[in-house]
C-alpha cells in the first residue's frame, strides 16, 4: 500500500511537469491518480483537484508572466464569465447530482463523464497543431464557449487547459505558444471560484493532504515551465495525447469491472 501511495505521489508530480511543459495534463490526471491509487471517492477528487490545480496554474502563470507569455486582458476576458460558471456549477449543481443515476452510482457517473473529458483533451492535441486564429473569429464568441468550459471544469474539478488553449488561439488570435500562458492565467480565476464553491459546500477539508498533493504538483510545474524553453513540446504533447487516451480506456475499465455482479 505504502507503494502505492509513493508512486501515486510521484505521477502527481509527473502531472505538473507536463502540465508546465504543454499546458494541459494537471486535473484530467489527477483525479484518476487519487481516485483508483489513493482510493477516493470520485465526488470527493473532483473538489480535491480544483485547489491543485490553482496552485499549479498560479506557479506557471507567474512563471509565465515573467518570459512575457501572458496576454492578461484576455485572460481576464476570458476567465472572469469561466470562472463564474465554473462556481455556479460547483456551488449549485453538483450537490444536486443524486447519489443514483440511470442505475449507476454517483461515482460511477462522475468517472464515466470523465473518460469523455479525457477522450476531448486527446482528441483536442490530435488537431492542436491544425489550431489557426481565424480573421472573422470574435472573442466574444470564445467568451461564450467559456461559459461550457466552466460548466465542465465545475463538474469534473479540471482546470480546462485543454479546451482553452484552442479556443484562445482561433477566438483571440494568440499564437500557440502565448496561448499556453495565458490559458494558465485563466485557469488561476477558474479553479480559484471553483475552489471556493467548493469550501463552502465542504468546510472541513484534508488540508494536510492537499497540501502534500500540491507541493508535488507545483513542483513539478516548475520544473516544466523552466524547461518550455529547452524541450521539445511538439513531441512531448504527440506523446501525451496517447497517453491520455489510454488512461480514458483504463478508467472505463475499472469502471466497468467495479459493477460487474460477479466482483461483488
Amino acid at each position: 500500500m505504502l507503494s502505492v501511495l509513493v508512486l501515486a505521489y510521484v505521477l502527481i508530480g509527473l502531472t505538473g511537469i507536463s502540465f508546465g511543459l504543454i499546458g494541459a495534463g494537471g486535473a484530467i490526471l489527477i483525479v484518476p491518480i487519487m481516485v483508483y491509487m489513493m482510493g477516493l471517492d470520485s465526488a470527493a477528487a473532483t473538489g480535491f483537484a480544483l485547489p491543485i490545480s490553482l496552485l499549479v496554474s498560479s506557479t506557471g502563470a507567474f512563471i509565465a508572466r515573467k518570459q512575457g507569455q501572458v496576454d492578461l486582458p484576455r485572460a481576464v476576458q476570458f476567465g472572469i464569465p469561466t470562472a463564474l460558471a465554473t462556481f455556479a456549477t460547483r456551488r449549485l449543481l453538483v450537490p444536486q447530482i443524486p447519489a443514483t443515476l440511470l442505475g449507476l452510482p454517483k461515482s460511477s457517473i462522475l468517472m464515466f463523464g470523465f473518460s469523455l473529458i479525457l477522450v476531448g483533451a486527446s482528441v483536442s492535441m490530435f488537431f492542436s497543431n491544425r489550431v489557426k486564429s481565424h480573421e472573422d473569429a470574435h472573442p466574444w464568441t470564445g467568451t461564450l464557449l467559456g461559459l461550457g468550459v466552466g460548466f465542465i471544469s465545475g463538474l469534473f474539478g479540471i482546470g480546462g487547459g485543454f479546451m482553452i488553449v484552442p479556443i484562445l488561439a482561433v477566438f483571440f488570435g494568440i499564437d500557440m505558444k502565448k496561448a499556453v500562458g495565458t490559458s494558465l492565467t485563466a485557469v488561476v480565476m477558474i479553479t480559484a471560484l471553483g475552489f471556493f464553491a467548493e469550501f463552502l459546500n465542504h468546510p472541513q477539508l484534508p488540508w494536510g493532504f492537499l497540501a502534500g498533493v500540491t507541493a508535488c504538483a507545483a513542483s513539478g510545474m516548475v520544473i516544466g515551465s523552466l524547461l518550455r524553453e529547452r524541450v521539445d513540446s511538439a513531441g512531448l504533447r504527440n506523446g501525451f495525447k496517447w497517453f491520455v487516451l489510454a488512461v480514458a480506456v483504463m478508467v472505463v475499465g475499472l469502471e466497468l469491472w467495479k459493477l460487474n455482479p460477479r466482483q461483488s
